[in-house]
């Protein structure tokens, strides 16, 4: 209940009191029951349903999301597909889980299986392969796998994207939206690319990616309970005389579900 209705509620009671004289009971048909009035007045704790047009900040909904993965226990499932300026889309599978402010992936997708202890402990292998580090392979394919590795981890890493949401001032409801099964509310809003980039920490993957680039597309569903389900980002780079468009959609599931990654021995 509003201050403003409980106020007017109050003059209201107070006004009927008053006229009741000292000496002239009200009968039970003057009395004013109150008791459906009351069940059916939204409690102080509950809120309204995000609307359409309705604006948030996306600081507030990077402080929620990130409360409630931590709430969750810091661990999910992830399905990423990256379409980098080529157009040639890749699509991977992985889980993230979040000690402290140390974010640990493991991802897989085209043959390959990355895997992240921390923010520097770093191994890959072909599927079934043994594992190893990408500065112990050789040159050019240490340099190949690294890349490889940072565009897979940058859209698997569901605390990085959350911290670039924050970048925009103004995410504009879009709709209420089942992903997955899940009820969701889409959420869209542009970020600049200075801004957006500040905001990736720790890890801030593209430190000169989106140089020279038009302001970042961004969209995120996000649960009943705060939490990220979907995240899309496009980013329009100006590269020389051409224009490079990479897009980047991860779905993020399995919240609070066991999660084992370790270093291999």
């Amino acid at each position: 209940m509003s201050r403003l209705l409980a106020s007017l509620i109050t003059c209201a009671l107070a006004t009927t009191l008053a006229a009741c004289s000292p000496d002239t009971a009200p009968t039970a048909s003057d009395k004013t029951p109150t008791t459906d009035a009351a069940s059916s007045t939204p409690s102080p704790s509950e809120k309204p349903e995000p609307q359409p047009g309705d604006v948030v900040d996306g600081m507030a909904i990077t402080y929620k999301a990130k409360q409630a993965l931590i709430k969750a226990g810091g661990t999910y499932a992830v399905t990423t597909t990256n379409t980098m300026g080529s157009g040639e889309a890749s699509t991977s599978t992985g889980a993230g889980s979040l000690t402290g402010d140390q974010l640990s992936l493991r991802i897989e997708g085209d043959g390959m299986e990355f895997m992240r202890v921390g923010l520097v402990d770093m191994w890959a292998r072909e599927a079934g392969a043994d594992w190893e580090r990408p500065e112990e392979m050789e040159p050019e394919l240490g340099e190949l796998v690294s890349a490889l590795m940072v565009y897979g981890f940058y859209a698997a890493d569901l605390p990085n994207q959350t911290s670039g949401v924050a970048a925009s001032p103004a995410m504009t409801v879009v709709a209420a939206e089942d992903i997955g099964g899940v009820p969701t509310t889409h959420y869209s809003g542009q970020a600049s690319q200075p801004d957006f980039v500040a905001r990736h920490n720790p890890a801030n993957y593209f430190e000169d990616h989106y140089v020279e680039s038009e302001p970042v597309q961004l969209d995120v569903w996000v649960d009943d309970q705060g939490r990220i389900v979907k995240y899309s980002e496009v980013a329009t780079v100006h590269a020389g005389e051409g224009t490079v468009q990479d897009v980047i959609v991860a779905e993020y599931s399995g919240f609070g579900d066991p999660v084992t990654i370790e270093a291999p021995a």
